[in-house]
């Protein structure tokens, strides 16, 4: 599979293929990498996560940061 890396939908298909779950959580983590203008560790990814949807789970961040 040819994935484009500035595609969302392939960063989702490629989620699925791997065994995650496609949420609204993963779709604004995958927004997230897309849109970072540097490497981020994924403590920084769940705190800009915090700032956009206050719910999201550290724990969803890192497995899903892990996949």
């Amino acid at each position: 599979m040819v994935v484009d890396l500035f595609n969302p939908d392939d960063w989702l298909k490629t989620l699925q293929v791997h065994g995650g779950r496609v949420s609204k959580v993963q779709i604004l983590l995958v927004r997230i990498f897309l849109e970072a203008q540097s490497p981020l560790s994924a403590e920084q990814i769940w705190q800009i996560a915090q700032s956009i949807r206050p719910e999201t789970c550290r724990a969803t961040v890192y497995r899903t940061v892990e996949r």
